[in-house]
């Protein structure tokens, strides 16, 4: 009897947070717990959190397991120090200027992107990104 090998592909989820400390913490254990079950996860950070990240947990705190990478988009957010966000400009400014590097990142990734698991708090831009895509979208409300 012949065989014929098929090669499952497996899901593609992009996540990504609002870029405050709860709100990557919450998303950020969403995609560990929904990578156990199979899929690819490719998690988003802008580069300020993705570096705290690393500062704060040592220098492989972020070591992935297979197909579970960190990326980054560029991080242009104003800030009142060099530390604190001015949050009442953040949503406005992530809102206006992630669309283009988050497309632009997402269109490069080696396995093309099935899904994008939002924090609902930016929720305008990635859903233009998901049309923009041609995948469907999850909003995820951390609070």
């Amino acid at each position: 009897m012949d065989t014929v090998a098929t090669t499952e592909k497996k899901p593609h989820v992009i996540f990504i947070p609002l870029p405050a400390q709860s709100h990557v913490k919450a998303m950020l254990k969403l995609a560990q717990l929904l990578h156990h079950k199979g899929p690819q996860i490719t998690f988003v950070n802008t580069e300020f959190i993705h570096e705290r990240l690393v500062n704060s947990g040592g220098a492989h705190t972020l070591d992935g397991s297979d197909g579970f990478r960190f990326a980054t988009i560029p991080d242009s957010i104003p800030r009142i120090s060099e530390e604190e966000p001015a949050a009442h400009l953040l949503l406005h400014h992530i809102e206006t200027t992630f669309l283009a590097p988050f497309v632009e990142l997402a269109m490069k990734l080696p396995t093309p992107p099935t899904l994008i698991i939002s924090d609902g708090f930016i929720s305008a831009f990635t859903i233009d990104a998901s049309q923009e895509l041609g995948i469907p979208i999850m909003l995820y409300c951390v609070g």
